[in-house]
C-alpha cells in the first residue's frame, strides 16, 4: 500500500507542482522505478507506468534517462503473459506518450524494433500467446500516435503474412497487429 500511495503522490506532484520540481528530484525518482516494474505486482507496475506517462507529458526531457533499465523492465513486462487489463492499458498510454516526445533513440522505429525484435529473431523469450497480443497492441498504440508510420508498417505486416519463409510467430504478430 505504501508503494501505491507513494506513486500516486508522485503522480499528483508532477501534475500539479511541476514548476517546483528539479531535474535532480526527478532523476532520483527514476533511479528507484525499475524494481517497481515487474510482473510480481501488476498493480504497482501499473501505477509506475502511469507515473511515467505523466512524466512523459509534463517533463519529456527527463525521458532520455529511461532508455536503460526502466525501458528494459517495460519491454520485459510487455512480453509477460500476465500483462493485461489496467496494466496493459497503462502500458499503451505510456508508449503513445513516449513516442510523441521525440526523445532520441526512443522514436517510432526504435520502439517498434524493441517490441518486435524477439519475434523476428525467433527468440525463445516469447513462449506465451498473450505476449504476441500485448506486443501487437503496443505496436497498434505506437502507430495510432504516429499515423504517418502506419502505411509502411501495415505494408510490412502484409508482406510478412504473404512470405512463405515467415515463421508462424511472425505471421501471428502480423495478423494481430
Amino acid at each position: 500500500a505504501l508503494k501505491l500511495g507513494t506513486l500516486a503522490a508522485l503522480d499528483i506532484l508532477i501534475k500539479n507542482y511541476s514548476d517546483s520540481l528539479t531535474a535532480a528530484m526527478i532523476d532520483a525518482v527514476l533511479d528507484e522505478l525499475p524494481p517497481l516494474i515487474s510482473e510480481s505486482d501488476m498493480h504497482v507496475s501499473q501505477m509506475a507506468i502511469s507515473f511515467l506517462t505523466t512524466l512523459a507529458k509534463v517533463y519529456p526531457s527527463s525521458l532520455s534517462k529511461i532508455s536503460g533499465s526502466i525501458l528494459n523492465e517495460l519491454i520485459g513486462l510487455v512480453r509477460s503473459p500476465l500483462l493485461q487489463g489496467g496494466a496493459l492499458s497503462a502500458m499503451l498510454e505510456f508508449f503513445q506518450a513516449l513516442v510523441v516526445t521525440g526523445t532520441s533513440n526512443l522514436g517510432y522505429m526504435d520502439l517498434l524494433r524493441m517490441l518486435t525484435g524477439p519475434v523476428y529473431s525467433q527468440s525463445t523469450a516469447l513462449t506465451h500467446k498473450q505476449s504476441y497480443y500485448s506486443i501487437a497492441k503496443c505496436v497498434a498504440a505506437l502507430t495510432r500516435a504516429c499515423p504517418k508510420e502506419g502505411p509502411a508498417v501495415v505494408g510490412q505486416f502484409i508482406q510478412d503474412v504473404k512470405n512463405s519463409r515467415s515463421t508462424d510467430s511472425i505471421r501471428l504478430l502480423a495478423l494481430l497487429s
